[in-house]
Formats: structure tokens, sequence, C-alpha cells
């Protein structure tokens, strides 16, 4: 008897321990959102871009020699990922970026974050907005040491599709240069 309360009340304190530590993680990453939510904006057009099933027209081109082809499905989780990898909201960046905003009539129509470090890899964020929804959006990536860098722009229309620009760069080898180009095609019923 003595050991089924000494584990039941074993049971009780992890139990109030691990909800303790669910309710601190929850508003850590609540208080995270210090910024516009582009990790959560991408995630939504992710379910919207599959339930709305569009047929798509993919272009990639790898320096000079290109391909393009016409989808019905895209894998757009996968391919918006490098978006949502440009989220900025962590705890320890809140003052690691300046904040512009611009209104029109009392509206929000611009939001600009610009790095104010050279170490962070996301170097600048632009989103612009109609009727309170994004536009655009458009994202600036980079970094680079005495031996190799990388630059990487991305641009994101809702109603249209994205591009993906990316160039390499090393003191030994020839520069390589990718581009990724996406537009919305057609958007098809289910069951099509």
């Amino acid at each position: 008897m003595r050991y089924s309360t000494f584990f039941l009340f074993l049971i009780l304190l992890i139990s109030a321990c691990q909800s303790a530590k669910n309710e601190t993680q929850q508003a850590e990453n609540e208080a995270i959102l210090v910024f516009f939510d582009l990790k959560g904006y991408f995630n939504d057009e992710i379910k919207r871009l599959n339930q709305e099933n569009w047929s798509v027209s993919k272009k990639v081109a790898i320096n000079n020699e290109s391909e393009e082809k016409t989808l019905n499905s895209l894998d757009f989780a996968k391919e918006l990922d490098v978006f949502v990898q440009s989220d900025i909201n962590r705890p320890d960046w809140t003052d690691k970026y300046q904040i512009d905003s611009t209104l029109q009539d009392g509206k929000l129509v611009r939001l600009h974050y610009q790095a104010l470090s050279e170490k962070l890899r996301t170097r600048e964020i632009e989103i612009e907005f109609e009727n309170e929804q994004v536009q655009k959006l458009h994202i600036k990536n980079g970094g680079n040491n005495f031996v190799a860098g990388s630059q990487q722009e991305l641009t994101y229309l809702p109603k249209e599709g994205y591009t993906i620009k990316s160039r390499q760069y090393t003191a030994l080898s020839k520069d390589k240069e990718l581009s990724i180009k996406v537009r919305l095609g057609t958007n098809q019923t289910k069951g099509d």
C-alpha cells in the first residue's frame, strides 16, 4: 500500500511538471510572434493551395539551362518550405530587425523588416497588403564568409505563384545560379 501511494504521488508530480512545462512552452511560442507570422501564413497558404487543387507551370533553370513543365499537382509544403525557413520569429531576434510599416487611410499597406546584423540569414522581408490581405511577399536571404557565400531572393504572389532565385559562390569554383518560377494555372475541382 505504501508503495502504491508513493507511485501515485510520483505520477501526479510528473504529470504536474509536464503540464507546467507544456504551459510554459505554449507561452513561449505565443510570445515569439513579435513579427509577421511567416510560418503560420505559409502553412495556411499550403492548405489553401492543396484544397484548391491548382495546375501549375514550373520552370527550373540551373545556370543557363532550363526546363519547364505543366503539372496537375505539386507538393506545396515541400516547395514553399524555403519561405517558411525564412521566418524571423525567434525570442533572441526581437531586437535584431528594424521594422518599418506604412499605413494608408489607417490601414496597413506595407511591412518591412531589415536585419541589423550581418550574421542573420534572413536579411530583409517586405510584405505588401491590400484590404488587410497579403498581396506580395518578398524575402532576401544571404550569408558569406571569406571562402563562400550565397544570396537568395524569394517572391510570393498568393494569386499568381512564386519565384525563388539562388546564387552560390565560392573562391575556388564558378558561381552557381538556380531559378524556380511557379505560376498557378487553372483551379481544378477535386475528382477531375
